[in-house]
């Protein structure tokens, strides 16, 4: 069933020599106090998200577990 307020994100660290084990962390402005690890999963699902403005912020870091602190 489609929903108006589902969205579905992809995503990438720009480290593509071993990008199997670049990991990612997202938090959802108003929603999430502390970073959602994700481990290497590069994509997320959001359902029945508020009307109005949503921020998603995401970090990654390279296979040597560097994050990019900035997002």
């Amino acid at each position: 069933m489609h929903s108006d307020r589902e969205i579905h994100i992809e995503f990438a660290a720009l480290d593509y020599a071993v990008s199997g084990k670049n990991s990612y962390k997202y938090k959802l402005d108003h929603q999430d106090e502390e970073w959602i690890d994700l481990g290497t999963m590069n994509h997320i699902s959001f359902h029945d998200l508020p009307p109005g403005k949503n921020t998603l912020h995401v970090i990654g870091s390279n296979n040597d577990g560097k994050w990019n602190e900035e997002g």
